[in-house]
């Protein structure tokens, strides 16, 4: 393998002590506005304001060391990027995905190794940021898989300080391949088994705008391949997996990010918006932005991730994010009896000209939803044991579990929904089907 991965541009901080930004497989720092505690034994005391929370990853990354680990930053060089069109006899988008690739599977073996616990030289665990330059790029024919201990920086080349918020914080801009709407993701699908909390873990996406579609079609598109569905950010069996400073936008027929199997989950300062295919339908318009799911059966729900275990995700937070012009905004809809989804902060987010409900939960215990605003939206907030479709018996030897059409126990939710300001869409819905849709919180 052509090992381009070096030590230059590697810095460590002396500024922050190494357990301010710890987070292990079974816990999250995910720090808000709201007095909570983390559960992680070394930062159980600390809190710190929401909008605080990527700012201070933001100020770790620039200083060289992340949860502990020292960062090793790599740039991609437009020279490489052109070069490797030329490669592949001016294919741009087959060029731009091979190189990238390239990089992350060698962040993979390189810096934590398939076991995860050696760097360079074999003697300690690293963080590997990845930057690449500004510009617009096609994938041709597949998603990028991300893997342990690494940072994926799209960024791009106008940022004046770790901390700018301008457009040019998204000035990186990577559309999908036609084949199935997806941009990236932990793992492949196929010839990994993945199992657990952690299999993957430690994963950043940093800035840049995330397309479902090709940005133009080219000679090997046809109609069909151009409308394919898919969620253009998945994770799964991961840990401590953060989206910082996103755009992800006009998605077909899936879920903008889909998340299962996480424990330890920051969504932070991301904006979430349109969908291409204008679908309204009964089934199309109960699918969230952001969807936080479980790990059950591949047919209807959590596909492409190894074992069904049954694992949802738990301690999450998704704070300063904006929902604009999309079907639902945050949540699940798919539960298995016992698994609940743990320790989710739903907090200070904008919701605007939402179809449907901003909010969907379901199944989840330890839940905190406070801050948000939403306006010109169907419906706010909707909380509940179970959906009779949508609610399991557990999994037997990754079989799939019948579901359940009343819930046997009385879930002790212990949620929080509070300081929530929302205002319904004026006027009458039109389709009948969703007149009863129309809330502002249903509980």
């Amino acid at each position: 393998m052509n090992n381009r991965l070096n030590k230059r541009n590697h810095k460590k901080s002396g500024n922050f002590p190494r357990n301010f930004l710890a987070i292990g497989v079974s816990a999250l720092l995910c720090l808000t506005a709201l007095p909570f505690s983390v559960s992680a034994a070394d930062a159980s005391n600390m809190t710190v304001n929401a909008s605080e929370q990527a700012l201070s990853v933001l100020k770790a990354i620039e200083a060289g060391e992340l949860d502990g680990k020292p960062i090793y930053t790599y740039y991609i060089s437009q020279k490489e990027i052109d070069a490797s069109a030329e490669d592949w006899n001016g294919n741009a988008a087959q060029g731009f995905q091979n190189l990238v690739q390239s990089y992350l599977d060698e962040a993979r073996y390189t810096n934590g190794g398939e076991d995860g616990t050696a760097g360079n030289d074999g003697t300690e665990e690293i963080i590997t940021r990845i930057v690449i330059p500004s510009g617009s790029y096609d994938l041709a024919t597949g998603y990028l898989s991300i893997y342990d201990n690494t940072i994926l920086d799209l960024r791009g080349d106008g940022i004046n300080t770790p901390y700018d918020t301008s457009d040019d914080y998204n000035s990186v801009h990577i559309y999908a391949p036609a084949i199935n709407g997806c941009v990236i993701r932990c793992g492949k699908k196929q010839g990994e088994d993945s199992v657990g909390y952690g299999y993957y873990k430690n994963m950043t996406l940093l800035g840049g705008t995330y397309h479902s579609t090709r940005q133009s079609t080219i000679a090997s598109d046809t109609a069909a391949s151009l409308t394919k569905t898919g969620s253009q950010i998945r994770f799964g069996h991961a840990s401590n997996v953060r989206l910082i400073g996103l755009k992800v936008q006009d998605n077909v027929g899936a879920h903008h990010v889909e998340i299962g199997a996480t424990n330890g989950l920051q969504i932070s300062d991301c904006r979430f918006e349109g969908f291409s295919d204008g679908d309204l339908s009964k089934n199309e318009r109960s699918i969230e932005a952001v969807q936080l799911d479980i790990t059950h059966r591949w047919e209807d729900n959590f596909d492409g991730f190894g074992i069904n275990d049954d694992l949802p995700v738990i301690n999450a937070v998704v704070n300063n994010c904006d929902f604009h012009k999309v079907r639902r905004g945050v949540g699940s809809h798919h539960a298995v009896l016992g698994q609940y989804y743990n320790n989710i902060k739903i907090l200070n987010n904008t919701f605007s000209d939402i179809a449907d409900r901003c909010i969907n939960v379901i199944y989840m215990k330890n839940a905190t939803i406070s801050g948000n605003q939403m306006k010109n939206v169907v419906s706010g907030i909707f909380a509940c044991n179970m959906i009779p479709t949508q609610f399991y018996q557990p999994n037997q030897n990754n079989g799939t579990g019948n579901k359940l059409f009343t819930s046997p126990e009385t879930l002790d939710a212990k949620t929080t929904i509070t300081n929530n300001i929302i205002q319904l869409s004026p006027g009458t819905i039109a389709d009948p089907q969703f007149a009863s849709y129309k809330f502002g919180i249903r509980a």
